[in-house]
């Protein structure tokens, strides 16, 4: 028998790469609490975002920030200056540190909510 789960929150891995100091690839895995958003606020989600060429970076940042938050409720396994607080400006500086996380948190959120598969290109 199936039965849906409809706790409010969930957790889920998040992998990506850094380049360190002598130029090796160091592969790191954070895991974020990603809030359970229904199908239709999904599609809403989904509306193409406007041309980044119009836009300064910390207006990008800011847009990226609005759209993470609609969905990211917290996070493990991640300290920032010594901080494991998630919150806005935390997120603001793992994007900031970061340049692909924004990518690599909205794929695994997507994977996550259909069911642990990943998009194919």
């Amino acid at each position: 028998m199936f039965k849906l789960d409809v706790s409010p929150t969930y957790e889920w891995p998040v992998k990506f790469t850094l380049i360190d100091a002598k130029g090796r690839k160091q592969g790191h895995t954070i895991t974020l609490i990603f809030r359970r958003i229904e199908r239709e606020e999904m599609i809403d989600m989904n509306i193409a975002d406007e041309s980044v060429s119009q836009r300064t970076g910390a207006e990008v940042i800011e847009a990226d920030l609005d759209y993470l938050l609609t969905f990211v409720d917290g996070w493990k396994d991640v300290e920032i200056g010594g901080d494991s607080t998630f919150n806005r400006d935390n997120l603001r500086k793992l994007l900031n540190g970061v340049p692909s996380i924004h990518r690599m948190i909205s794929e695994a959120f997507i994977e996550s909510a259909n069911g642990g598969y990943q998009r194919k290109n």
